[in-house]
């Protein structure tokens, strides 16, 4: 029996949590095939990239176009409208700059150099405006990640992990968490959701994965699992669309 156990987006990208790999530690302790998969810190190498960044070009340039063309403004679509603005014409800056950014984080030198530190932060914090702005009304920062319709019910649930304009973790999934699966072949999976960032991540992740490997077992488990168990328990349909079975408290 193989086990897969992922980590999910969004969680801070200096800051590991330690349970999972405690978890996978105890498992091969006791026999178990187990491949470990810190599906947030690939998240973050795919948005912090000139590729990526320039690929929203085009959506924001549209979206700025629909809205200057606009006769009246609703409040929102004014602050929408100042936020593709903003994107546009910051956006090849980011671009250009974003890998050197992130060599600031692995520099042992320059890290603790306060202004270059600051610089360099600030410009990972701009690429999340972009990509938040891209995906409007959805927010995407460092450490948060909400979605403009989310309002905590099992619909809301449902529509936001298969809205592909606002979600972004949806074509990520596809385009790379899928394809590790089926490279990696595992008969479990485990999901492990630390923080509520990580929440609607995680069940977009587990409804792919789920679609995709319907042969495979996938189990949630963490903190806000067991936070949310009696919750969990009583929506059925949860076990349908997402998920075979939670685990809650330690996952030992």
């Amino acid at each position: 029996m193989k086990t897969l156990l992922i980590f999910p987006p969004q969680w801070i990208p200096y800051q590991p949590y330690l349970s999972l790999p405690s978890l996978t530690a105890y498992l091969k302790e006791h026999g178990v095939d187990t491949v470990q998969y810190d599906f947030n810190l690939e998240a973050y190498k795919v948005f912090f990239s000139e590729e990526y960044l320039r690929s929203l070009k085009s959506g924001l340039n549209a979206e700025f176009k629909r809205l200057d063309s606009s006769r009246s403004l609703s409040p929102v679509d004014q602050q929408y409208y100042n936020d593709l603005f903003i994107a546009n014409t910051s956006l090849e800056r980011v671009a250009g700059g974003i890998s050197q950014a992130k060599k600031v984080f692995h520099d042992k030198n320059r890290y603790y150099d306060p202004d270059t530190l600051a610089q360099a932060r600030e410009t990972l914090n701009q690429a999340m405006a972009i990509i938040s702005t891209a995906h409007f009304p959805t927010r995407v920062d460092l450490s948060s990640f909400e979605m403009g319709a989310y309002l905590r019910s099992y619909r809301d649930i449902k529509d936001s992990t298969a809205d592909n304009e606002q979600n972004p973790y949806i074509k990520l999934c596809r385009e790379k968490l899928l394809l590790f699966v089926s490279e990696c072949c595992p008969d479990i999976i485990g999901i492990s959701v630390a923080g509520d960032s990580q929440l609607l991540p995680a069940l977009t992740l587990a409804r792919q994965l789920k679609s995709a490997n319907p042969q495979v077992h996938i189990v949630i488990g963490g903190y806000i699992v067991s936070l949310l168990a009696d919750v969990i328990a009583r929506h059925e349909e949860l076990f349908k669309l997402f998920f075979d079975s939670a685990v809650v408290n330690e996952g030992e």
